[in-house]
């Protein structure tokens, strides 16, 4: 919309300032006025993709912090990456479980862990060609 209306804005210039030289100061800072817009349209389309690039890498930045179970479950089916409280060591430490139909399971069996935070495993080092 505004591309239109910039290039008809300078079109009019161009040609007010070959009509009428005597008012060149005012056609010069109408120029300058087309000039200015344009450059605010890159700056802004410059802006645009930018904010669009960060909103992207805070969305990948999201998937790998640790997300409490007061918060939200993971997907069924889903290996994750928790930490859990041992009751035994008064401790927390990271484990490596697997969440379906509403418990952890290690590789064999379903347990009562106290998973406390849990986040999804990263993608796997994809190996070069």
């Amino acid at each position: 919309m505004y591309d239109d209306l910039v290039r008809q804005l300078r079109r009019r210039a161009v040609n007010l300032k070959e009509k009428f030289s005597r008012n060149a100061e005012l056609l010069s800072e109408l120029m300058q006025a087309v000039d200015a817009i344009e450059e605010l349209q890159e700056y802004n389309a410059a802006l645009n993709d930018r904010i669009l690039n960060l909103i992207w890498q805070i969305a990948e930045l999201n998937k790998h912090y640790w997300i409490p179970m007061t918060e939200r479950l993971p997907e069924d089916g889903l290996r994750c990456l928790v930490t859990r409280y041992d009751y035994v060591t008064e401790t927390s430490f990271v484990d490596l479980l697997w969440f379906d139909n509403g418990n952890w399971w290690d590789r064999y069996f379903p347990g009562e862990y106290a998973v406390t935070h849990w986040m999804p495993l990263p993608e796997p080092q994809k190996e070069e060609p």
